[in-house]
């Protein structure tokens, strides 16, 4: 590929950069009634979603706890919804469980689209560029920047491209772009090639350590039955006149009541710090370290759960490690990481 994912990084992502979303996949869902019944089950308002709208929401738990974070698009006759690969078959459950007089099918399309992430600060020119079919004349007449929630559409090679855009972080743009297959087999690697032919790739380590700068959770690290939206920082996706949704009373309860007991915070410390350390607090439930790297901008970065009242920026905390059992004291920083 063009660049290492290091250079990428360091650069302080004064360009762009693209990468497989294999993490990501597609379900379909069908039905006069498919758009009533997401607003009925989740967490956000999603009615205005539409050829031109994106909306992101959440399904939770009964107790309010997450199962999956869910973008809303539509598409031609139905509703796509982008969820977490792991999260594939519990999530079409849960929709199916809840489906009762709905006018509403689920259909696992995950083998017929491929899904990629366009990332930095010159994300939306090379978008743009992508939807245009590689012209960069034809990208200057789409519509910029992409703006969150909004989506766009092109085609390339007989491919039909959707992209939207997804709120940036430290002056960021980040936009996933959605690519279906078309029938011929082609390998997702050179769809790909030609899709991103002059934009930079980066590989997962490196956007791994773009998602904890970001303080962005992951599913099975950060997105858990264990923890609700609230502590994971995802109250921008919960819409609180919408009605009734799956979770919507424990969640209510929680804000109201401020009683949120853990909130997802940054760590930065001397040395490295292992996934599933302690993080030791005086008076308080242990917490946790959810997720770690070496960050070229941060140096030893982490995201935790900690107990609310310890959750202070410039707060410092001993983090035992989890193999060594060796402690570190490392200093609390609120998300995204800032220089």
């Amino acid at each position: 590929m063009a660049e290492s994912s290091t250079a990428f990084t360091e650069q302080k992502l004064q360009q762009s950069a693209w990468l497989h979303r294999t993490d990501l996949c597609v379900l379909r869902l069908e039905g006069a009634d498919s758009i009533d019944f997401l607003q009925r089950v989740s967490t956000n308002d999603v009615r205005d979603v539409a050829g031109n709208v994106m909306r992101t929401t959440l399904l939770c738990t009964d107790k309010g706890r997450i199962l999956d974070v869910v973008r809303v698009v539509s598409h031609e006759t139905h509703v796509l919804l982008v969820v977490s690969a792991a999260r594939r078959e519990q999530v079409q459950r849960y929709l199916q469980t809840y489906i009762i007089m709905d006018d509403v099918r689920v259909r696992d399309c995950s083998a017929s689209w491929e899904c990629y992430e366009i990332c930095g600060s010159d994300a939306a020119a090379a978008c743009s560029e992508v939807l245009a079919g590689g012209s960069p004349s034809a990208a200057e007449h789409m519509v910029q920047p992409f703006t969150a929630n909004a989506v766009y559409r092109g085609i390339r090679d007989d491919d039909q491209l959707i992209a939207f855009g997804i709120e940036p972080r430290n002056e960021q743009s980040y936009v996933v772009l959605v690519q279906i297959a078309d029938s011929q087999e082609r390998s997702a690697a050179s769809a790909s090639e030609t899709l991103f032919a002059h934009i930079p790739y980066i590989d997962d380590s490196a956007a791994n350590v773009l998602r904890i700068e970001q303080g962005i959770p992951a599913v099975d690290k950060e997105l858990t039955i264990d923890h609700n939206p609230l502590e994971a920082n995802l109250l921008h996706y919960i819409n609180f006149r919408k009605g009734c949704y799956i979770g919507q009373e424990v969640i209510a309860r929680l804000d109201s009541y401020n009683k949120v007991k853990v909130r997802l915070v940054g760590l930065r410390c001397a040395t490295s710090i292992d996934e599933w350390s302690a993080v030791i607090l005086p008076d308080a439930e242990p917490g946790v370290v959810t997720s770690s790297c070496e960050s070229p901008r941060f140096g030893q970065i982490a995201l935790a759960y900690i107990r609310t009242e310890y959750a202070i920026a410039g707060h410092s905390v001993i983090v035992r490690d989890a193999h060594s059992g060796s402690e570190h004291i490392c200093t609390v920083h609120t998300l995204p990481f800032h220089l």
